[in-house]
């Protein structure tokens, strides 16, 4: 919720409190307590709902940290844990109060007092809720990835193939189209073999340049290769239909070699029901299912070792 529904909640539900038969002060006090017991529930739930970022694997606190910013997130975190215990605090401080008086006068101007010294504490964290419930819708699009599953990540520069393959050789249906970038995020597929399960990841197409000059959709691909990839699938447009050239597709190759040394690399050629020349390069097409299996075969058996 944003603060001044936190606020319009607390406060209706503190309304409704009533002790009948005792004193002003006492309800003041129940009210008070309401006031606080549902700020600090709802705030603490908030803060709790989100994944420790010490625990997180390091896969997903890079991805975390691209997709919304770690360090924000820990100051917005920490912000609302802070407004938690201050209102706790304040709660303390005004039963006390409430308690040494019985004048109905003073009871009252004690508990406008809370009210407005608890709702400018709140509003003080409105951006940070704010915030938060942008950062928890982004937290549930990433996708949802076994990083203990033996992997192999399909790389390459845009629209050589990598969605048409991944569909080929798992249960994906990733969005597959005759146009560039048509992959924003990383997709999964999933192979079973004797009761072993085998995991793909498609990632955004890169193009060959350093990683800093890199975009957020290319760090996607980037971090998937660094922290998930045992083997990885560069594909290779040939044809150059793809709208980069072969030297260029090679010369990524070589730059992403240089920056994962200790990788494997399998190159693959894609297309090959439109590429007559022969290369020392493993040929497939993954529109018509050429070298599928034979693919397969080689990518299970370098998994398996």
């Amino acid at each position: 919720m944003t603060a001044d529904e936190l606020l319009d909640k607390a406060f209706k539900k503190a309304g409704k409190v009533e002790l009948k038969g005792q004193p002003a002060s006492s309800e003041a006090q129940a009210r008070v307590n309401s006031i606080a017991d549902t700020l600090d529930s709802t705030l603490n739930k908030y803060v709790k709902a989100f994944p420790s970022l010490d625990q997180l694997d390091p896969f997903y606190s890079e991805l975390v940290d691209l997709t919304i910013g770690i360090i924000h997130m820990r100051k917005a975190l920490a912000g609302i844990d802070g407004c938690r215990k201050v209102v706790r605090m304040l709660s303390r401080e005004y039963n006390t109060k409430l308690r040494r008086t019985d004048s109905k006068k003073d009871i009252q101007v004690l508990k406008n007092a809370f009210h407005g010294r608890v709702s400018s504490v709140v509003k003080g964290v409105g951006k940070e809720l704010v915030f938060l419930n942008t950062a928890r819708n982004r937290l549930k699009k990433l996708p949802t990835i076994d990083t203990s599953l033996p992997t192999a990540v399909i790389a390459g520069a845009p629209n050589v193939g990598k969605s048409a393959l991944l569909r080929c050789l798992t249960n994906a249906k990733p969005k597959v189209a005759h146009f560039p970038f048509t992959t924003k995020d990383i997709s999964i597929g999933h192979y079973t073999h004797r009761y072993l399960v085998y995991q793909f990841i498609d990632t955004p197409g890169l193009l060959d340049r350093e990683l800093e000059d890199r975009n957020d959709i290319e760090r996607r691909g980037v971090i998937a290769l660094k922290h998930l990839a045992d083997i990885v699938l560069l594909i290779l447009d040939p044809t150059e239909t793809c709208g980069y050239p072969l030297d260029y597709q090679l010369h990524l190759l070589e730059h992403l070699q240089e920056y994962f040394p200790e990788l494997e690399f399998l190159v693959v050629e894609n297309k090959s029901d439109l590429n007559m020349h022969r290369t020392e390069h493993m040929q497939v097409s993954a529109l018509e299912g050429d070298g599928i299996d034979e693919l397969m075969e080689i990518v299970l058996g370098k998994l398996k070792e």
